[in-house]
């Protein structure tokens, strides 16, 4: 079979078929390639939210995706969040630390949000927790592949890092 012509981050490259798969997920076309550590995940929580609640979250989300736990390199999340028992039991699972980020430092990724919120706004000092810390982790040319997720009162947004081997 002729490889594939995919645009990844408006980067042309040309693929065997048996590496690629396309997929509509959130309202955004993407080409996902089967790259260890290529994906990061932002994570929020209410306080006192279920680890079991925030697993099956996460494992249903990685599912429609179709992303593998090879292909994810971190977690993040808002400083205070990180010994939520959700957020702990979940990385503590995945064998990853979760970096933490100040309100100011997520605030700064406001206007590249999907689903900026003045409601966490003014409960955190930013306008998104899991998008944004899945933002902060993927740098300046990553770009969130699934926008804020909600499944009962467990957050989380899928973002990749950009190719290439600086990863």
């Amino acid at each position: 079979m002729p490889p594939l012509l995919a645009f990844i981050n408006r980067e042309a490259l040309l693929l065997p078929v048996s590496q690629v798969h396309s997929r509509w997920y959130a309202g955004i076309n993407r080409v996902e390639k089967d790259v260890p550590n290529s994906i990061v995940i932002g994570l929020g929580c209410r306080r006192g939210a279920s680890p079991t609640d925030m697993q099956t979250h996460f494992e249903s989300t990685l599912a429609e995706a179709g992303i593998s736990r090879a292909q994810i390199s971190a977690l993040g999340t808002l400083a205070g969040k990180e010994e939520e028992p959700a957020i702990r039991s979940l990385a503590d699972g995945l064998e990853l630390a979760v970096s933490v980020f100040s309100a100011a430092s997520l605030e700064e990724e406001t206007p590249r949000l999907l689903n900026p919120s003045d409601v966490v706004f003014r409960e955190t000092g930013c306008h998104g927790v899991a998008e944004a810390a899945a933002l902060a982790l993927a740098g300046a040319n990553g770009r969130l592949i699934v926008p804020k997720r909600v499944l009962n009162g467990c957050t989380l947004a899928i973002a990749e890092l950009p190719p290439g081997p600086a990863r």
